[in-house]
């Protein structure tokens, strides 16, 4: 009996630290600051928030050029720290187009950036005041009219990484009032392997193909990973092939509820490996205390 109690009380401590402590999803949110009047400056704000490893990443933000006007592009706070050997793959605005690409990489075998704050800063300006949004899906091959910002999260393994996303949505009504919402969307299940078809199969192959070769050569010296930067966009393909783009497609498919379920499981999971401790130990004391009455 004593055997059969520790066993139980072993098993459901492994159980709950399984369940308890799995890895939290990295969030990503967009501010402005700013008002969206005729001729104000305005600056958006891409923020990354609970990330453990952010070896590398890149943005791609596709604007109405009629409504603003991209001027700069900076880095933020959290890719800005001290004491990590990162490089700019990307910084590109491309005014005829209304796009804005961005990427980075850190060098070396690290963790990369971590925590909370800052990954880029977007300044405009208002050509007109209108309607414009910001949304965005994990792993969208490409921005489109509604989700028109692509983020990518590539931690040390050279893993895509999800993320739950709150944008910014400002309506212009026809009486001539506005209001401001943040639209929400989960995190998809899963991640991708950077270097697949989510990273470099659209117009965007030299931002995502910069961040992808640069991390994947993440020993080599910052000239190497340099020349990584050059290579065809076949090159790539290499790790995951066509397989791996079948993969991803399917996991850009999975919906917010999924990703609501599985932290739901996970507090049920630890609530019950809780519970069955208590009852183990309770056991294994009643036990004790018989062997010791019937002395």
């Amino acid at each position: 009996m004593k055997k059969v109690t520790v066993t139980l009380i072993v098993f459901c401590m492994l159980l709950f630290s399984s369940t308890v402590f799995a890895e939290e999803v990295a969030s990503v949110d967009v501010k402005v600051n700013g008002k969206i009047e005729q001729g104000q400056n305005i600056q958006i704000l891409i923020n990354v928030n609970n990330i453990s490893s952010f070896f590398a990443g890149a943005v791609k933000l596709k604007y109405n050029n009629q409504i603003i006007k991209v001027n700069s592009i900076e880095k933020g706070d959290l890719i800005s720290q001290s004491g990590i050997n990162s490089f700019e793959a990307l910084n590109k605005i491309d005014e005829n187009n209304g796009t804005v690409e961005y990427g980075f990489s850190c060098l070396g075998k690290i963790n990369g950036f971590s925590g909370s704050g800052n990954f880029l800063k977007i300044n405009a300006q208002v050509l007109k005041k209108d309607s414009f949004h910001i949304k965005s899906i994990p792993f969208i091959k490409e921005p489109d009219d509604d989700n028109n910002l692509k983020i990518q999260l590539v931690n040390k393994d050279i893993q895509e990484q999800s993320y739950t996303f709150t944008g910014y949505d400002f309506k212009l009504n026809s009486d001539g009032t506005s209001n401001i919402t943040n639209p929400s969307t989960a995190a998809a299940n899963g991640s991708s392997t950077a270097g697949n078809s989510n990273l470099n199969g659209s117009n965007s192959k030299a931002a995502s193909q910069g961040v992808t070769n640069a991390a994947s050569d993440k020993e080599n010296s910052s000239g190497n990973a340099s020349k990584e930067l050059q290579k065809p966009a076949d090159n790539a393909k290499i790790k995951k092939g066509e397989d791996t783009k079948n993969n991803t497609l399917q996991k850009k498919s999975v919906i917010a509820a999924s990703g609501g379920n599985q932290y739901n499981n996970v507090a049920i999971l630890g609530i019950v490996s809780i519970a069955l401790i208590i009852i183990a130990a309770v056991s294994y004391l009643v036990v004790i205390k018989r062997k010791k009455l019937s002395r």
